[in-house]
C-alpha cells in the first residue's frame, strides 16, 4: 500500500508535468508504446486503448495499467479505465465517449504501469460536425442588405426567408472537423425523394445549379481557412435508377480542404418508390487534405484538418413527373415535405442533423390573394377594412363547388388575410372560397351558383397574384382583448388594457355594451359604431396576498342595439399574469482554525434561488465586513465567476484569502452580504452568511532537571519535560 501511494504521488506529478506540456505545445515522451484503435472518433464511440512491449521497453506481465484521458473544455481527468498485462505485458481497455457535442475536440491519455512505474502519453480526436446547413435566398437571389447573399440556416427553408422553384436546387453545406491530415473517410447524405407518392428532392446536383450567384466568400461564411483552401470537384455523381433519366447530365459534390474519392450510386433505403414516402443515400468518400493546410490547426502539438462539401438538392418539377407517373411535386404538400439529412460519418450514424423545407418555400403554380372584409358591402377593398383569416380557398378540379382536401389544393389566409395555393395541376380551373354562414361575397364580380370565383388557364411555373376576395356580414359581432403586465408578484401593481371591438357588418345598427371584469371591481358603458373600439386602461391593480399563481382574470362585454334591451352580440378574454418568487442565497465557507500570520481561505458562494419563471437578478453588491467589496478591485479575491447580474437558477462563487493580522480579534468573525434587484423590478432581495476562524497561539516550554551533585562510577539521573502550552 505504501509503494502504490508513492506511485501515485509521483504519477500526480507526471500528469501536472504532461499538463504543462500541453500548454507550451512540449512533445510528449514516449516510454512504452501505446495506441488507440482509432485516431479520430463520433460523440458516443468507444475508444479502445491497448498497450504492448514491441518497443521491449514496457508494462511487466500481470501488472495493472491505470488510463486517464484528458478531454475538453477543461482537460481535466475526464475518463478512466484500468486493464492488467498479459504475460507479453499487453493490454487492453476502453472508455465511452459522451453522446452529446458538450466535450468535442482534441483528447489526451496518459497510461501508468503501477508497478513497472512505465507511462506513455497520447491523443486522439472526437470527430465533429462544425456545421451542416442549407442556403436561404430570401426573394432568390440573396439577400439585399445587411448579411449579403446566402443566410446559412440548419433550420427550415419556408416563405418568409427562401424563394426557389420547381427545378431549381437548394444548396446544402457540410463542414466536417477535426481530422488527421491525408486520413480517408466517408459521409453520407438522405434525402426524401417523395412524400405522400409526390416528388420532392428527385436528386442531387452540383452547388450551382441554380443558385449560382453565390460567392465563395459567401460559401465559405463561418468557415475557417476555407476561402483560401483549393477547391476541387468530385467525379459526375452516378444516376439516380428512380430519376427516370431526369438526371442524366454531368453534376458533381465540390470540396474544400480535401480531394473526393468517390461517390456511391443513389441507393432507396426506405419505402417504394411511387408509393408513400421514399428516402435515398449518397456516400461520398473523401481524404482530408495535407497537414499544412489552410483548413488545417496545431494544438497541444497534434495538427487536424477540416473539409468543407457543397451540393445541390434538385425540387422536382411537376411538369417533368407528370408525363411519368402523373405525379406533381411535393409543393402542394404542407409541412416541410423536402428534407436532406446528413445521415452519417464513416458508416456512424451522427443523430439528427436534416435541413428541411417547407413546401410554401417552392414557387410552383401559385394562385395568391388577401380575404378583406369589405365593411361597406361595395366590391372594392378601401383603406381600413380588415383583412379575414383563416378562410379557406381552394381549386375546384371537378367544378362541384365542395372541397376535397384529399385531391384539391388549398390553403387558409393568415392574420394578414393572405392566402397562397401551391402545387396546382396544368389546366384551366375555378378557384373558390369555402362560404361560412352569414358572410356573402362582395368580389369578384364572377358568380355562379356555389358563389364567387376566378377562373385561371394555369400553366407550369406560372404565378397568379393579387386575386382578392371581398366578404360582409351584416350582423352584429362584437369582440374583447384583455392586456396587460405578464409578470409581477404579490404586492406590485399590474396595469391592463381592455380593447372593445364592434366588428358586426355593414348595416348593423350601433352597439350598446356593458363592459365588466368583476375581479378588478370594473365596469363602464360604451356606444360603438361598426368597425368603431375603445380602448379602457385599468392602471395600478395591486396584486393581492394569496393570490394564485398565474393570476387569471376575465373581462365581459355584453351588448345590445342603442334603445333596446335584448342582449345580440357578447365576448369574453382572459388575462394571466405569472407571479414570480425572486430569492437568493449566499453560504460563506473556509477555514476553521489559523493563527496569525497565516493564510486563511474563504468560499463564498451565491445561488439564485428565485422560482423559474422569474426574471435574473441585475445590480447586485457583494459586500464582506472584513473584505470588502467583492466585485469591486479586491486584493483578498484570488478568483471569481460572479458579477452584477445572476440569471435565474445560477449560481457562481467567489475565492478569496487573508492574512490574519496581530490587531485580529480572536475568534476571527466576518459576514458577506449579498444584494441583488429583479431585471425591471426594484425590489430589495437579499442574504448573508457569517463564518467565524478560530486563531491559536502556538508555544512549547522544554524543562530540564536531575541530581546536582555525583562522583566517577555513580549513575545521575535526569528529568526532561517537554510541556505544549498553546492556546486552547
Amino acid at each position: 500500500m505504501k509503494t502504490y501511494k508513492i506511485f501515485k504521488t509521483i504519477y500526480r506529478a507526471l500528469n501536472i508535468l504532461v499538463i504543462l506540456m500541453m500548454t507550451l505545445n512540449a512533445p510528449l515522451s514516449v516510454f512504452a508504446y501505446t495506441y488507440t484503435d482509432k485516431e479520430d472518433y463520433q460523440p458516443g464511440e468507444t475508444v479502445i486503448i491497448s498497450g504492448d512491449n514491441s518497443d521491449e521497453i514496457g508494462y511487466l506481465p500481470g501488472e495493472t495499467v491505470h488510463v486517464d484521458v484528458y478531454g475538453p473544455p477543461d482537460f481535466d481527468v475526464f475518463l478512466t479505465c484500468d486493464a492488467v498485462a498479459d504475460e507479453n505485458g499487453a493490454w487492453t481497455c476502453s472508455v465511452l465517449l459522451p453522446a452529446d457535442e458538450t466535450a468535442i475536440g482534441l483528447y489526451y491519455y496518459i497510461t501508468y504501469g503501477l508497478t513497472s512505474g512505465v507511462s506513455e502519453m497520447g491523443s486522439f480526436t472526437d470527430g465533429s460536425i462544425g456545421t451542416y446547413d442549407q442556403c436561404s435566398n430570401d426573394d432568390g437571389d440573396g439577400y439585399a442588405t445587411g448579411n449579403t447573399g446566402c443566410r446559412w440556416i440548419n433550420g427550415n427553408l419556408q416563405r418568409n426567408n427562401s424563394t426557389y422553384y420547381e427545378g431549381d436546387s437548394t444548396i446544402q453545406r457540410a463542414w466536417l472537423t477535426q481530422y488527421e491530415p491525408g486520413s480517408d473517410h466517408t459521409v453520407t447524405f438522405k434525402y426524401g425523394t417523395t412524400k405522400g407518392a409526390k416528388h420532392a428532392y428527385d436528386y442531387l446536383t452540383t452547388w450551382d445549379h441554380s443558385e449560382d450567384w453565390s460567392t465563395v466568400q459567401d460559401r465559405c461564411e463561418g468557415i475557417r481557412g476555407c476561402e483560401a483552401a483549393p477547391e476541387t470537384p468530385s467525379d459526375p455523381i452516378p444516376l439516380d435508377p428512380n430519376a427516370m433519366g431526369l438526371d442524366d447530365y454531368d453534376r458533381f459534390f465540390t470540396i474544400r480542404g480535401g480531394t473526393i474519392t468517390a461517390v456511391s450510386e443513389p441507393q432507396l433505403v426506405s419505402g417504394v418508390y411511387g408509393t408513400g414516402d421514399t428516402e435515398t443515400i449518397v456516400t461520398v468518400s473523401f481524404t482530408v487534405g495535407a497537414a499544412d493546410g489552410s483548413m488545417c490547426t496545431t494544438k497541444q502539438g497534434v495538427t487536424t484538418c477540416d473539409v468543407a462539401i457543397w451540393f445541390g438538392a434538385h425540387i422536382a418539377m411537376t411538369s417533368e413527373w407528370m408525363p411519368i407517373d402523373g405525379q406533381t411535386g411535393a409543393g402542394g404538400i404542407s409541412g416541410s415535405p423536402y428534407h436532406v439529412a446528413l445521415d452519417a460519418v464513416d458508416g456512424a450514424s451522427i443523430g439528427q442533423r436534416d435541413n428541411q423545407m417547407q413546401a410554401n418555400a417552392v414557387v410552383v403554380i401559385v394562385k395568391s390573394g388577401y380575404k378583406w372584409h369589405d365593411l361597406n358591402a361595395d366590391g372594392d377593398k378601401d383603406a381600413g377594412e380588415p383583412p379575414l383569416e383563416g378562410w379557406t380557398f381552394y381549386v375546384d378540379y371537378n367544378n362541384d363547388g365542395v372541397l376535397d382536401p384529399m385531391s384539391e389544393p388549398h390553403a387558409l389566409t393568415d392574420a394578414a388575410g393572405y392566402y397562397e395555393i401551391t402545387g396546382i395541376n396544368v389546366g384551366t380551373w375555378k378557384v373558390r372560397e369555402v362560404q361560412q354562414a352569414g358572410w356573402t361575397c362582395s368580389f369578384p364580380l364572377l358568380t355562379d351558383s356555389f358563389g364567387c370565383y376566378y377562373q385561371e388557364d394555369f400553366t407550369a411555373t406560372g404565378t397568379y397574384e393579387n386575386n382578392d376576395f371581398g366578404n360582409y356580414m351584416a350582423s352584429p359581432e362584437i369582440d374583447i382583448d384583455k392586456t396587460g403586465d405578464t409578470l409581477s408578484k404579490v404586492g406590485d401593481d399590474v396595469n391592463y388594457t381592455i380593447t372593445v371591438t364592434n366588428t358586426s357588418g355593414p348595416g348593423t345598427p350601433d352597439l350598446y355594451c356593458h363592459v365588466t371584469d368583476p375581479l378588478l371591481s370594473f365596469e363602464d358603458y360604451v356606444t360603438l359604431p361598426t368597425g368603431g373600439y375603445t380602448e379602457i386602461p385599468i392602471l395600478g391593480f395591486s396584486i393581492p396576498e394569496g393570490a394564485d399563481d398565474p393570476f387569471v382574470n376575465t373581462a365581459y362585454v355584453d351588448c345590445t342595439y342603442v334603445g333596446g334591451s335584448t342582449s345580440v352580440a357578447s365576448d369574453s378574454d382572459g388575462h394571466s399574469v405569472n407571479l414570480f418568487q425572486p430569492s437568493v442565497s449566499v453560504t460563506k465557507t473556509g477555514d476553521l482554525m489559523s493563527k496569525v500570520g497565516d493564510d486563511v481561505n474563504y468560499i463564498i458562494t451565491v445561488n439564485n434561488t428565485s422560482s423559474t419563471d422569474s426574471p435574473n437578478l441585475v445590480n447586485g453588491t457583494i459586500v464582506d465586513s472584513l473584505l470588502g467589496d467583492l466585485l469591486a478591485t479586491n486584493p483578498f479575491v484570488t478568483s471569481s465567476t460572479c458579477g452584477t447580474t445572476l440569471a435565474t437558477g445560477a449560481s457562481c462563487t467567489i475565492n478569496a484569502t487573508r492574512t490574519v493580522l496581530a490587531t485580529d480579534p480572536d475568534p476571527l468573525p466576518n459576514t458577506v452580504t449579498v444584494h441583488y434587484n429583479p431585471d425591471g423590478f426594484p425590489n430589495d432581495i437579499t442574504d448573508s452568511d457569517s463564518h467565524s476562524v478560530d486563531l491559536f497561539q502556538p508555544a512549547i516550554n522544554l524543562l530540564k532537571t536531575g541530581d546536582t551533585l555525583s562522583k566517577i562510577g555513580d549513575m545521575v539521573d535526569y528529568v526532561i519535560t517537554l510541556e505544549n502550552n498553546s492556546s486552547a
